[in-house]
């Protein structure tokens, strides 16, 4: 057998596979990181300089990519100042909230949020009839 086949089907780390419920995690944990981050007004860079990492470190974790040890997520959450549980949640019993993180990861998504706070109940009523006419199919 040819060594460069050799190589790609051998494990990157011996005994540490990764299970596809250990990625779930990884993603569950990044995607809080990033949603807390946002909300702090954070961008990545700024999070890496405070945690002592480089943006695209930071990038990796939110992503999913690289798994965030206990002493960084711990160091992650002092900067954001939250506790350590709100970045781990339910990660470890349950995927069902993904689509809500990922909802709250996308564009704008924080912006949207924090506005809907200062508008009266009237003019949430008509946003929300606004939205359902645009989405709704032609």
């Amino acid at each position: 057998m040819n060594k460069s086949v050799m190589m790609r089907n051998r494990p990157s780390r011996p005994g540490k596979r990764q299970t596809a419920a250990m990625h779930a995690v990884d993603l569950q944990v990044g995607s809080r990181i990033r949603l807390e981050r946002n909300a702090k007004g954070f961008t990545q860079e700024r999070l890496a300089n405070e945690i002592g990492v480089s943006f695209q470190q930071v990038q990796k974790y939110e992503k999913g990519t690289n798994r965030v040890g206990a002493g960084r997520l711990t160091a992650i959450a002092a900067v954001l100042e939250i506790p350590v549980n709100k970045l781990i949640g339910d990660a470890l019993e349950s995927t069902k909230n993904t689509n809500t993180l990922d909802l709250m990861n996308q564009p704008h998504a924080i912006k949207l949020l924090r506005l809907w706070q200062i508008i009266t109940p009237p003019q949430r009523a008509s946003m929300i009839a606004l939205i359902e006419t645009l989405a709704s199919p032609k």
